[in-house]
C-alpha cells in the first residue's frame, strides 16, 4: 500500500519545503520545531485536556514543516517489535484518554511520586495511539513540560536522555507497565534522582527488602496475578508516597539511635523497589509469563496501601526466587520482545482483551468498544428472532463475543465485522 505521506517511491515524508532527501529533511525540522518548541514555552501555552487541544499543539510544533500538522494520521503504522493503534481507533481512545487524565488542581495537589505516575501512564497512551503521522515524541515531551508547569512541578523535560526517554517508551508499549516512563519523568524532577538502588535478583528485577516487622499479623492466602494486578494499580501511587514519608521518619531517627540505623536503610531500598520499572507489577507480569496464575501471600483485613503493597510484592518475589533463574530470565525477555501473532497489534490485543472481560453494559460505555458490542448484540438479536432458547442464547452470546474480540486484536473496523456477519445471513 502507498503511503500518501510520502513522495512516490520514496520513504520521505512530503513537506513544505521540497525537500526530497532525508537526513536534510530531519535536520530542517528538527531546527524549525526547536524554535516553534521554545515559542510555545515562553507563551506558557495552556496544556492539552482533550483531542482537539492536543491536535492544535502537534500543529504549532510541526506548521512549518507538514500541511498536516496537527491532524490525526489517516494509515497505520508501525515500527520494529510495535504496531501502534489502527487508525479508526485513535480518535475514540484520545478522546477516552484526556477524559481520563485529572483537572490541573489535581494535578498541582499531587507529590512528585503520584505527578509522574499520572503523568507516565498518560504519556504511554498517547503512545500506543501513536496519533501523528511524524512527531509523536516530541508532541509528548512539550505536553509534559506544559503540565508540568501549569502544575507547579519543576521537570527538566530537555534534559531527558532521548536514549532513556525511548526506551522507557517502547517498554512502556510492549509489557503495559508505565513504571520505566515514570522513573524517567520522576529523575527530571528537581531534587527527585534515585541516589539508592534496590536489591537486585535474577535477570536485574528488584526486589523487595525484608520488612516483616512492619507487616500486622496475618494469615496466609492465596491471590490471582489479576487480583493482585488490580491491588497494585490501585494502590502502588500512594504506597510509594507513604514509604517515602516513612524512610524520612526513620531517616531523622537513625541519626540519634543506631538501632533504627539498619531499619532506615531497608526503607530506603523499599522506596527503590517501589519506583523501579522491575518492581511489583513487574514480578507479576513474570509470574504471569510462566503461566502461573496464583501465589500465596501474607492478608489480614485493614491493611493501608504500603501494607497492602508490601504483603503483595513479598510473596511475588517469594514465587519467583523459588523459580529457577534461566526461567525467570526467559520471562523478561519474553515481556519485552511481545511476540504477536501475524496482523494483530498491541494496542488491539489489549482491546480485545478488555472487551472480553468487561460486561456488555461496560462495552457499550466505552466509545471504542460500543461498535464492536452492538455487533455482539445483532449476533443474539437474530439467534432470538430464529426462536432460539435461552440456553442457545448464552452459547450464541459467547461465541459472538469471542469472534468479534478476535476480529477487533486484528484490526477490523466495526462495519467490517458486520459485513461479515451479513455476509453468513446470504
Amino acid at each position: 500500500m502507498n503511503d500518501p505521506y510520502t513522495y512516490r517511491d520514496s520513504r520521505v515524508l512530503q513537506n513544505k519545503l521540497g525537500i526530497r532527501d532525508e537526513r536534510t529533511l530531519n535536520e530542517r525540522e528538527a531546527l524549525l520545531t526547536a524554535r516553534r518548541y521554545g515559542e510555545v514555552l515562553a507563551a506558557r501555552t495552556a496544556p492539552a485536556t482533550n483531542t482537539r487541544a492536543y491536535q492544535d499543539l502537534h500543529r504549532q510544533l510541526f506548521q512549518d514543516v507538514y500541511r498536516w500538522a496537527g491532524r490525526l494520521r489517516i494509515v497505520d503504522i508501525s515500527k520494529p517489535g510495535s504496531t501502534f493503534a489502527r487508525a479508526h481507533l485513535i480518535e475514540a481512545s484520545l478522546d477516552r484518554e484526556f477524559k481520563q487524565l485529572p483537572d490541573l488542581d489535581t494535578l498541582r495537589k499531587m507529590d512528585p511520586d503520584r505527578f509522574a505516575d499520572t503523568m507516565a501512564r498518560h504519556l504511554s497512551e498517547l503512545n500506543a495511539a501513536h496519533p501523528f503521522r511524524e512527531g509523536n515524541g516530541r508532541a509528548m515531551r512539550l505536553h509534559l513540560q506544559l503540565h508540568a508547569m501549569a502544575a507547579e512541578k519543576t521537570v527538566s523535560v530537555q534534559a531527558i536522555n532521548r536514549v532513556e526517554w525511548l526506551e522507557a517508551s517502547r517498554t512502556s508499549f510492549l509489557t503495559a507497565n508505565h513504571a520505566s516512563l515514570a522513573k524517567v519523568i520522576r529523575d527530571a524532577m528537581e531534587g527527585e534522582r534515585q541516589k539508592v538502588e534496590p536489591i537486585r535478583g535474577a535477570a536485574g528485577i528488584a526486589m523487595p527488602p525484608q520488612l516483616d516487622m512492619l507487616l500486622p499479623p496475618g494469615s496466609k492466602q492465596t491471590i490471582s496475578v489479576d487480583q493482585a494486578k488490580q491491588q497494585i494499580e490501585r494502590y502502588l501511587p500512594t504506597a510509594q508516597v507513604m514509604a517515602a514519608r516513612q524512610h524520612e521518619q526513620l531517616s531523622r531517627l537513625a541519626q540519634t539511635s543506631s538501632d533504627m540505623r539498619q531499619l532506615a536503610e531497608r526503607s530506603a531500598q523499599e522506596v527503590a523497589f517501589l519506583r523501579d520499572p522491575k518492581g511489583p507489577f513487574h514480578h507479576l507480569q513474570l509470574i504471569e509469563q510462566r503461566r502461573y496464575d496464583k501465589f500465596e501471600v501474607n492478608w489480614s483485613e485493614g491493611m493501608d496501601p504500603l501494607q497492602r503493597v508490601r504483603s503483595i510484592s513479598a510473596g511475588s518475589a517469594a514465587f519467583l526466587s523459588k523459580m529457577a533463574e534461566r526461567d525467570v530470565k526467559a520471562a523478561d525477555r519474553a515481556l519485552h520482545l511481545s511476540p504477536m501473532p501475524r496482523g494483530v497489534g498491541q494496542v488491539e490485543r489489549r482491546l480485545a482483551d478488555q472487551f472480553m472481560k468487561n460486561t456488555a453494559a461496560e462495552n457499550r460505555a466505552d466509545p471504542r468498544l460500543a461498535p464492536f458490542q452492538l455487533a455482539v448484540e445483532r449476533h443474539i438479536a437474530d439467534a432470538r428472532a430464529e426462536g432460539a432458547t435461552k440456553a442457545q442464547l448464552a452459547k450464541v452470546a459467547d461465541s459472538a463475543k469471542r469472534s468479534v474480540a478476535e476480529d477487533l486484536a486484528h484490526g477490523k473496523t466495526p462495519e467490517k465485522i458486520n459485513d461479515k456477519s451479513k455476509g453468513r445471513e446470504r
